[in-house]
């Protein structure tokens, strides 16, 4: 899953902006050149103030087997200036189910403006929402929802209801598809800190116990970043020699699966420094 937005990468960090086109643009042709060379597809859920610059990257990236969704942050630019939203709520939980709604279905119009499609797919910006949130996604016919970060709680956002090991389930007519996370709690995507090796030992903890989901979520700008991009190439390039079986969100279905946390694999993979914080040395 690609939240797919304007920003570049300084420090080793993504930096998100309105102005850094190529975070968005070159984000995705990066992005779909890497997955390729392993037969994987990626979903990219894109803002929607990234429509007009980047349509030629997205239709290309629908043509070549890839997915596209949506990716909504209550203060985006296109909600402000349309008066839908303020601006100072950072997430959709915050919003009243009303405004919730026409933020939805506004965004839902400039896909279908700019791309000729609807978008069925769904991320929350900052992971934020909540049953009103859910109840506007069904009702504009969206079928999956991958925003659901387990055991997450912040100011926009509580997902405490969900166990590290989250599987694929559902609400209503959607298909909510979890985050996968690292031992830590930390989101699995070549911008997490810890290296390779931790990524690695996540995918080997998950495949072991044979879960039926290894969600990997990062922003377009991280793959405009050399070190980034490898990191993604080396981790696609792991799980392609384990046998992973590629799937986009589209693909996904409610699943019973559990699992539990181990850490044989991060003893295996990762470097000293993060098996001393794991076990609190």
């Amino acid at each position: 899953m690609a939240h797919t937005e304007f920003g570049t990468v300084e420090n080793g960090k993504v930096i998100f902006d309105r102005v850094s086109e190529s975070g968005a643009k070159e984000g995705i042709q990066h992005a779909c050149e890497i997955s390729e060379k392993f037969g994987a597809r990626v979903c990219f859920a894109a803002m929607p103030e990234v429509l007009a610059s980047a349509k030629l990257e997205l239709l290309d990236a629908k043509k070549a087997g890839h997915e596209i969704g949506m990716h909504l942050h209550a203060d985006d630019a296109i909600l402000v200036e349309r008066g839908i939203t303020s601006g100072k709520e950072r997430g959709l939980a915050l919003l009243s189910p009303d405004v919730q709604k026409k933020s939805i279905s506004f965004g839902a119009k400039i896909f279908n403006r700019e791309l000729g499609f609807l978008p069925k797919i769904f991320v929350s910006g900052k992971w934020s929402e909540n049953d009103a949130t859910r109840d506007a996604l069904n009702e504009h016919g969206f079928t999956h929802d991958c925003s659901p970060f387990p055991g997450m709680r912040g100011l926009f956002c509580d997902w405490r209801n969900l166990g590290r090991f989250a599987a694929p389930y559902r609400y209503g007519r959607m298909v909510m598809v979890p985050v996968s996370e690292t031992i830590t709690g930390s989101v699995v995507s070549p911008e997490t800190h810890g290296g390779l090796g931790v990524l690695n030992a996540a995918f080997e903890e998950y495949a072991i116990q044979n879960f039926p989901l290894f969600h990997i979520a990062l922003h377009t700008p991280s793959m405009t970043d050399p070190r980034m991009r490898e990191t993604f190439s080396q981790l696609l390039s792991f799980a392609y020699c384990a046998g992973a079986d590629f799937s986009i969100p589209s693909e996904i279905h409610p699943s019973r699966a559990k699992g539990k946390s181990n850490i044989i694999p991060y003893i295996k993979y990762a470097k000293g420094a993060f098996i001393n914080k794991v076990l609190g040395i």
